[in-house]
């Protein structure tokens, strides 16, 4: 597991390359993926990878083959690992139904969005800061309990034969 500090600075660098990528040149974005790659595989630990969306991941692809990027074995191995949906683990564990935007999540935990919505490096920043949240529980108590408590089924404590008093009838 990589240390809290390292997970947010992950959740960065990732969004910077794809921020590059928006208005750059492909060379960017090799460097930049480069780096982050390089950075993953230099830890001695296993690389837990999260995003808010799967389309994060898609997005990273999309970008390898747009830009011809040479993949070596070791990047191989790190892009086949397992990137968290950490909007379907938020989600589920909220207990909504659907899928919500980070800037709801964010409102939630009494996060005001900062910069722009769907701008890379800002999502990046503003998923980072839910993050420490979620999975800080101290923090998570004081902020989106009261929530995760409101939007969890209940289970029916009240059965329809439980609703009628039948003890007045007589059985023959």
């Amino acid at each position: 597991t990589i240390p809290q500090e390292s997970r947010l600075d992950y959740i960065i660098t990732v969004d910077i390359f794809n921020n590059r990528n928006r208005t750059c040149f492909g060379e960017f974005f090799a460097e930049a993926f480069r780096m982050f790659t390089l950075w993953c595989l230099g830890t001695s630990e296993d690389v837990e990878i999260y995003a808010w969306s799967s389309s994060d991941y898609d997005q990273v692809f999309r970008e390898i083959i747009l830009k011809n990027y040479p993949i070596s074995p070791d990047e191989e191995v790190l892009l086949n690992t397992e990137w968290i949906d950490f909007q379907k683990e938020f989600d589920g564990h909220m207990g909504f139904e659907h899928q919500i935007s980070l800037s709801l999540a964010l409102d939630m935990a009494g996060i005001d969005f900062t910069g722009r919505q769907h701008d890379a490096l800002d999502d990046a920043r503003n998923t980072a800061e839910l993050f420490v949240i979620y999975n800080n529980k101290e923090l998570f108590n004081r902020t989106l309990k009261r929530i995760e408590e409101v939007m969890k089924p209940k289970p029916f404590s009240t059965t329809i034969g439980s609703m009628f008093d039948l003890s007045k009838f007589a059985v023959a």
